[in-house]
């Protein structure tokens, strides 16, 4: 009798395990388009001011900053070239893009021609200079930048107005960290590994939301329009921009 007990109990406590896991997935991604796109090895990815355009940049030995529209066409070298650069974001205060460059461990601020405005040092320290900074994004809700450090160790860099370092979190939720969006709508970071082929869900509280895989090679870029549900990713292996819309998962 007590093994009938014990076999039932492990059966409802087995059920209850997965419909809860089951509830925690949410969304899942669709791809709705993907484009060839004239652009070496493509990194870091933000929208424009009116979420109508994109900005890119790309990896040595080009180390330059690229404008195109949604679908990949009409590209616009900026002026700008770099020494290692991988994320990018945009800074709705004034219109001016913000680039971080890895070797330098620097951020530079620039205007949408390319044309810098201001540089500035980082006093942040990784165990291996070519797995350092890899995303960047700007959070519009406490006007702070974050930088992703891709891994050894991976690590979420708060910075303040000043640009001096005021939070650093460990994150060891993927194999690396390659690109980071903030959504002002949500509060949510949206993180994405190349090693992992995933992207993440995070916010400072919870932790990670949702894990949904992308299963493309080297997807290095991203940004998500809120108001469409669109993510879109840039790939630096394949040389492409992809477009997937965030649904939900039971449809």
């Amino acid at each position: 009798m007590k093994k009938i007990i014990l076999l039932l109990f492990i059966i409802i406590f087995s059920n209850c395990s997965i419909s809860e896991s089951t509830q925690k997935i949410k969304y899942r991604l669709e791809l709705i388009q993907s484009y060839d796109i004239d652009i070496p090895e493509p990194s870091g990815l933000c929208f424009n001011q009116n979420h109508t355009a994109l900005f890119t940049v790309n990896d040595p030995p080009n180390n330059k900053i690229y404008k195109m529209k949604l679908d990949g066409t009409d590209i616009q070298e900026l002026s700008y070239q770099g020494t290692d650069l991988e994320g990018i974001t945009f800074d709705n205060r004034d219109s001016t893009i913000w680039i971080v460059d890895e070797s330098l461990v620097q951020l530079v601020h620039l205007d949408t021609n390319g044309t810098v405005i201001d540089s500035f040092q980082i006093n942040f320290s990784s165990a291996n200079i070519k797995n350092g900074f890899e995303g960047l994004t700007f959070n519009s809700q406490n006007n702070q930048f974050y930088i992703l450090n891709e891994k050894d160790p991976g690590v979420l860099i708060e910075l303040d107005s000043n640009l001096n370092i005021t939070n650093q979190t460990t994150l060891n939720f993927a194999d690396d960290y390659s690109g980071i969006f903030f959504d002002n709508i949500s509060g949510n970071y949206f993180i994405v590994s190349d090693e992992s082929e995933s992207l993440y869900i995070w916010n400072k509280t919870a932790g990670v939301i949702e894990e949904l895989n992308i299963g493309e090679a080297k997807i290095e870029g991203i940004c998500f329009d809120s108001e469409t549900n669109y993510i879109y990713f840039v790939s630096d292996s394949q040389e492409k921009l992809f477009i997937y819309e965030l649904v939900d998962a039971e449809n």
